[in-house]
């Protein structure tokens, strides 16, 4: 791109480059590759790997028509700067602020984080509070170029079914409640992304494992100074990041959560086993859960435990009910919320957790309804019916089923403040 007189971060350096990058287009391969989209798109295929921010930008282009611009009115230049700032300038900047204005509590990205490192299959994540930033680090599978595009993009989602939680893309948005260039170091890439579309290569870190994954988000948000975004995230890494809120994930079975300034250490650990590996080894599930709380001056720790149990009717798009259980003897859980991946702002009205890949709005506090989301819900609903049969056929004839812990766990229900 060559070297240009302004911020490296600035708007204008970044629609300058693309424009350069049209004008080498143009000036090597012809202006007549302009008018054949084909050969344009095949054209950044083409371009090396190492090339990914060429590629990028010239797809933005091509998306956006500034191709037909340059086409029709190449010596314009300051005419196609604006038209390329409003196209991806202002209303990049629209669209990002309404997603993040989807959630209600901006400290909600910690579960876009969580379910981000579920699906690339992290079994272990670290939450690590600074006074001027969060650092985040997990074992899943290092980032790879959709990964990329995924963060960079505007509803560029890299999940497309019910096994995976989310969209990489848009759930990932929410980071920028806090933070206005997010650094990411995972594998062979690290970048820094700019103007929240744009990932701006950086020198990797020697105390980051190669097949580890860092997220560093600076507290340089104008609107929330570094003091406010450290005190509302700690608050909800020591009340929303509990044992009950990794219980629907499959993979994260370790969390741990330091917070500079604060005297406490939390660990959370799962185990899940089979109960019954003979007829329903993929149905029937034990799960023990373990949180550790450590006082960092005095090394004194204090623990709480639970156990229960999980069942599941494994389909593709699953569907779970999960009991707590002391021993054989059923126990209530009051005021339980349904899940979906996470806990909903829904009560289950049920003495026990409920779970589905419901489809839901993007802060988790509503279910989606209508011709199309209703019926996938409704079909969801009519699974966990099933489930609940299930369930208590087994537990009845594996002796977990009293009459007083079926009217523990199924009384007519009576909501307690």
């Amino acid at each position: 791109y060559g070297v240009l007189d302004v911020e490296p971060e600035s708007p204008k350096a970044t629609n300058q480059s693309m424009l350069d990058t049209m004008k080498y287009i143009r000036n090597h391969y012809g202006s007549e590759i302009l008018e054949y989209p084909r050969r344009l798109l095949g054209l950044i295929s083409d371009l090396a790997p190492e090339q990914f921010n060429e590629r990028r930008k010239l797809k933005m282009l091509f998306d956006i028509g500034v191709v037909d611009l340059l086409k029709n009115d190449s010596e314009n230049v300051e005419r196609i700067i604006r038209v390329t700032e409003i196209k991806y300038g202002t209303e990049a900047e629209k669209i990002l602020r309404i997603i993040i204005n989807q959630y209600s509590d901006r400290t909600h990205f910690i579960y876009e984080i969580l379910q981000n490192a579920e699906d690339a299959g992290a079994t272990r994540i670290q939450f690590h509070l600074e006074k001027e930033k969060l650092v985040i680090e997990h074992n899943g599978r290092p980032f790879n170029e959709k990964d990329i595009e995924g963060v960079c993009g505007i509803a560029n989602g890299t999940k497309e079914d019910g096994t995976r939680i989310g969209h990489f893309g848009i759930g990932f948005k929410s980071v920028y409640c806090y933070t206005e260039h997010p650094y990411i170091y995972s594998g062979e890439y690290h970048f820094v992304i700019q103007n929240q579309l744009f990932p701006a290569e950086v020198s990797g870190r020697k105390e980051i494992a190669y097949d580890e994954t860092c997220m560093i988000l600076p507290f340089d948000k104008n609107e929330v100074p570094s003091g406010v975004a450290y005190q509302e995230i700690r608050d909800a890494l020591t009340k929303k990041i509990t044992a009950e809120s990794i219980i629907m994930l499959d993979r994260i079975s370790d969390v741990k959560i330091k917070i500079d300034g604060y005297p406490e250490e939390i660990e959370i650990n799962k185990a899940k086993y089979s109960l019954d590996k003979k007829t329903y080894a993929n149905n029937v599930f034990g799960l023990s859960m373990n949180t550790t709380i450590m006082n960092t001056s005095t090394k004194q720790t204090r623990t709480r435990d639970a156990d229960y149990l999980f069942f599941t009717d494994a389909n593709r798009e699953a569907t779970a009910i999960i009991f707590r259980v002391e021993g054989k003897e059923l126990k209530a859980i009051k005021n339980s919320k349904i899940y979906a991946f996470f806990p909903t702002a829904k009560e289950a009205h049920q003495n026990f957790y409920i779970h589905a890949p419901f489809d839901t709005t993007p802060a988790r506090d509503n279910f989606k309804e209508g011709a199309e989301y209703g019926k996938h819900n409704i079909e969801l609903v009519k699974a966990i019916g099933e489930l609940i049969w299930f369930a208590f056929q087994w537990m009845k004839n594996h002796r977990y089923l009293s009459v007083s812990g079926f009217n523990t766990v199924f009384p007519v229900y009576e909501y307690e403040n």
